[in-house]
């Protein structure tokens, strides 16, 4: 069944601040200064001012580690902080924070929630269809200090408790150790190579080069190539470098409005034609600071339930694969592409790996995925980077990256068989 609310709201402002790949400790770069030049640049891109808005949420952070030490004076001099909470407007981003700096005044609602982006994307869109608000910011900052990214938390810890105490010692950590042991169990079942990822990985660096707001367009103009991946140091056989996002210093915005409002304001709406997730309720813990909670299923039931969640984001769109002109689709993890591409039916199951060939997925390809490059292209930052090359396609300011068919495209955020899912349209 269709949903009601489809295409009832719209993205009309996106704003995206310069990338780093640390702090550098100036007032511009703190994830408050980069989070504001965002946010101005997503009012100004919209034509709204701060009068506009009456709502504002955030997935605050901090993701890359909290900074634990003496404010910068240039920094405390600048700002208007939260009292109580050092880190705020440092390394993480509150939206009572943002909303006050930026001088939107009594906000509707103001609320911190957690996840990727495209969780908070979701309930942005509750929030406007309930009424809630009218207009709603969105901010994600991601923060990486020197060090050990992520050296907090309960990385930061002098002893392991609950079930961590028999994984953790013995290098069963993170991420890519856990869907390391699901991809090798793809790889076996459908005969296929973790070499054959390497046109994808080569494809998505030489897209991020295309891609003016990303952080190796920026900082580091070298291209891959197929030796490199293959041979890439290893991190969790058969993964290696090559298959991670690399961390960096950013913050993205997006404004979100009805579809009413959206036609009388500067750029052409994106459209929410249909959702998937939310982020969890307001207060509840997520653990952004050390150590995967995620424990990779069978995959099978990875398979499953990532099919499942395709189906309900489509029938809620009234529309299927082949309406999608392009996808993109969350890469924190290369091997999390060919799942979310069999998943939403853009190939047969086990043809995934396969279909990641410039081929099919290059920007001239026979269906592009991640025009700009993903995670893998532009540097990590939990989906921000997805909405706002998506919205761009669909207005069509794509530049060198531009895509034939923009009419409607598939937007996944998150490791497969969760994450959050949206479908944007260039009509309601």
């Amino acid at each position: 069944m269709v949903w009601e609310h489809s295409g009832k709201t719209a993205i009309v402002g996106i704003g995206h601040s310069p990338t780093y790949r640390r702090w550098d400790e100036s007032p511009e770069t703190s994830m408050g200064g980069l989070a504001l030049q965002a946010a101005r640049q997503a009012l100004e891109d919209a034509g709204l001012t701060v009068n506009g808005i009456d709502g504002v949420i955030s997935s605050p952070g901090p993701v890359g580690g909290r900074w634990g030490r003496p404010i910068p004076p240039a920094v405390s001099a600048r700002f208007n902080h939260t009292e109580g909470d050092p880190e705020d407007g440092i390394s993480k981003v509150t939206a009572g924070w943002l909303a006050r700096n930026l001088g939107i005044a009594e906000p509707k609602v103001i609320a911190d929630y957690s996840g990727m982006f495209g969780a908070l994307v979701n309930t942005g869109v509750e929030l406007v269809i309930s009424g809630e608000c009218s207009t709603v910011m969105l901010v994600r900052p991601l923060n990486n200090f020197e060090g050990r990214y992520q050296h907090g938390g309960r990385n930061a810890e002098s002893t392991i408790a609950g079930p961590r105490q028999f994984t953790i010692p013995y290098g069963y950590s993170g991420g890519m150790t856990t869907f390391s042991n699901t991809f090798n169990r793809y790889l076996a079942k459908y005969h296929e190579s973790h070499d054959n990822m390497a046109d994808f990985a080569v494809n998505n660096r030489d897209k991020g080069l295309l891609t003016e707001w990303g952080y190796y367009y920026q900082h580091r103009r070298e291209h891959i190539t197929r030796d490199d991946y293959i041979n890439g140091r290893q991190i969790a056989t058969p993964l290696n470098i090559y298959d991670a996002d690399l961390p960096i210093h950013v913050a993205g915005v997006v404004i979100l409005t009805t579809a009413e409002r959206a036609r009388d304001l500067r750029q052409p709406p994106a459209y929410v034609r249909s959702t998937y997730g939310l982020a969890p309720a307001e207060g509840e813990e997520y653990d952004e600071g050390g150590g995967s909670g995620v424990v990779a299923g069978l995959l099978e039931t990875i398979e499953t339930r990532a099919a499942l969640q395709a189906k309900s984001l489509y029938e809620r769109a009234g529309l299927g694969p082949r309406d999608m002109g392009f996808a993109n689709l969350y890469d924190g993890f290369l091997l999390f592409v060919p799942h979310w591409i069999e998943a939403f039916g853009f190939c047969r199951p086990g043809e995934g790996v396969e279909f990641t060939r410039p081929e099919h997925v290059g920007i001239s390809g026979t269906f592009p995925i991640n025009p700009h490059g993903g995670n893998n292209g532009v540097g990590r930052s939990h989906g921000v980077n997805h909405y706002y090359e998506a919205v761009l396609q669909i207005r069509k300011q794509a530049g060198l990256r531009q895509v034939k068919n923009t009419d409607a495209c598939v937007v996944v955020v998150g490791p497969p068989p969760g994450g959050e899912s949206t479908i944007l349209t260039r009509d309601p």
